[in-house]
């Protein structure tokens, strides 16, 4: 028993910078994954609302009309997901498009989208011509419009918008199917296959 001894204070201290070394990397690293998932999930949910769309297309006649707000004044709905989840009278739905779990807001509504930051995601329905950041193409068209902030902890992170960007489009988020006029603010992605010429 007389030869057994324990830890030097200075053994213990070395064992415990070595496993806060190796916490810092591993967090480092699971960050990494983690923003790398929620842009592969964008990059899903982009491709199933799109399909969603052009499903609805197929049956309706139209594109999905996002409700409830009409502006008169540029011609276009936005915001509610309401028609690809419900199909309230419209001839030839055979919806629904989307999972209800996946329409809703921040407050269980059922009236917005989120994003995979938990960040308000909205639906614009064109139907004179369709935006892009450097032309009007004449048309019509869906355009999703991404809050990149939601309170004090929730931002979608500006290397994620680029690497979005480069997923879908040009890289530059000037011009283009994914654009920003505010980084800070939203970030904008016409869905391509939507748009239906004039």
């Amino acid at each position: 028993m007389r030869g057994q001894r324990g830890f030097s204070l200075l053994e213990l201290v070395v064992v415990l910078a070595i496993l806060i070394i190796l916490s810092a990397i591993l967090f480092s690293v699971s960050a990494k994954w983690i923003e790398k998932a929620r842009i592969s999930r964008f990059l899903q949910e982009v491709r199933a609302i799109e399909t969603a769309s052009m499903e609805f297309y197929a049956d309706v006649g139209r594109l999905p009309i996002a409700k409830p707000s009409y502006d008169s004044t540029y011609g276009y709905y936005y915001w509610r997901f309401d028609e690809l989840v419900n199909p309230s009278g419209i001839p030839g739905w055979r919806g629904p498009y989307l999972s209800k779990k996946q329409v809703k807001d921040l407050w269980g509504n059922d009236n917005g989208y989120l994003s995979p930051w938990g960040t308000q995601m909205g639906f614009e329905t064109w139907v004179n011509y369709c935006p892009l950041a450097d032309v009007h193409l004449n048309g019509e068209c869906i355009r999703l419009v991404i809050h990149t902030y939601q309170g004090s902890d929730v931002r979608v992170p500006l290397s994620s918008i680029k690497e979005i960007d480069c997923a879908i489009d040009d890289c530059d988020l000037s011009k283009g199917f994914v654009y920003s006029w505010d980084p800070n603010d939203s970030f904008l992605v016409v869905l391509k296959g939507t748009y239906i010429s004039h």
